[in-house]
C-alpha cells in the first residue's frame, strides 16, 4: 500500500487566482491518501529500486497553485519527499472533488493504456492516483511529474520549439490519441529540459481515442517537420483537424 501525506493542507486556506498562480498562500493541516493499483512510485527519484510490494511513503509539500480551467480541480506544484524526509523531486497534484473525479480516472486510464510508451519523453510520468477526503469531502489525486513551466511569448517566437510542440502532438496521434482541449496552448504544453523532448503535453482529462488520417499514411515525424511550411492539399497536417489547428496556432500557416 501506498502513501500520499499533505502536510499542512486544508483546501480553504490556499488563495489564489488562475490569472495569478503566484499568489499562494498555503497553512495547516495533514492529509493522508491511499494510492489505488493505478500508483507507480517505481519512477519517482530515489524509489526505483524499492520492490512493488513495499510500502511507500510520500510527503506532498504544496509549494505553488497552478492554473486550471475548472473550479471543481485544484492543481499544484509539490515538493515530494519520503518518510525520511529526503527529497524526491518536484510532482503535480491534481484534485478532484464531486462531478471532476470521473474525468480525472478517465485521464488516468489514458495514461495507463494509450500514453504508457510516450510517458517521460512526450508527456508526464504518472506516478498515481489516490483516493481519500479533503476537508471531509471524498477527493482522488492524480500525482504525475512535473514537466517544467509552460512556454512563454519567447519559446513561441522559436521555430525549433515550435516543430518540437507540433512533433509532440503528432506523437500523441500516432499513439492513437487526440488531446481535445487545445484552446490554451500554453496551458496544454510544459517544456521540459534536455535530453527529453523540449515539449511535452498535459492535462489529458479530455482526451479521446483518435484514428488519425495523417498516421494512417505513414507519417513519421521527420515528414511533420519537412511539411510544416507545405500549404494547401499537398499539405499533410490538413488531413487531421487538431494537428491542422495545432500547426495554425503556432503561426506556420504564415508566409
Amino acid at each position: 500500500m501506498n502513501i500520499l501525506h499533505f502536510p499542512d493542507f486544508v483546501r480553504g486556506t490556499v488563495k489564489s487566482s488562475d490569472t495569478d498562480p503566484e499568489s499562494s498562500e498555503v497553512t495547516v493541516q495533514t492529509l493522508t491518501l491511499v494510492a489505488t493499483s493505478g500508483a507507480d512510485s517505481g519512477g519517482l527519484p530515489g524509489h526505483s529500486e524499492r520492490s512493488s510490494e513495499e510500502q511507500v511513503l510520500l510527503n506532498a509539500k504544496v509549494t505553488k497553485r497552478l492554473p486550471t480551467r475548472r473550479p471543481q480541480i485544484r492543481v499544484y506544484q509539490v515538493e515530494l519527499s519520503d518518510e525520511h524526509d529526503v527529497p524526491c523531486g518536484i510532482a503535480v497534484c491534481k484534485i478532484a472533488w464531486d462531478l471532476c473525479i470521473p474525468s480525472l480516472a478517465h485521464e488516468v486510464e489514458i495514461y495507463q493504456t494509450k500514453l504508457k510508451l510516450l510517458q517521460g519523453t512526450f508527456v508526464p510520468r504518472l506516478y498515481g492516483l489516490y483516493i481519500g477526503r479533503v476537508d471531509g469531502e471524498l477527493a482522488h489525486v492524480l500525482l504525475e511529474e512535473y514537466c517544467g513551466p509552460p512556454p512563454d511569448s519567447v519559446c513561441f517566437q522559436s521555430g525549433e520549439v515550435r516543430k518540437d510542440m507540433l512533433v509532440a502532438a503528432y506523437k500523441l496521434h500516432a499513439a492513437g490519441v487526440t488531446h481535445n482541449d487545445i484552446v490554451y496552448l500554453s496551458r496544454t504544453i510544459a517544456l521540459g529540459s534536455p535530453p527529453a523532448p523540449v515539449a511535452r503535453f498535459v492535462g489529458f482529462d479530455k482526451a479521446q481515442a483518435h484514428d488519425c488520417p495523417v498516421v494512417k499514411r505513414g507519417v513519421v515525424a521527420e515528414d511533420i517537420k519537412a511539411d510544416i511550411q507545405q500549404f494547401g492539399e499537398d499539405c499533410l497536417l490538413m488531413r487531421c483537424r487538431e494537428l491542422r489547428i495545432i500547426w495554425s496556432c503556432l503561426g506556420f500557416d504564415v508566409v
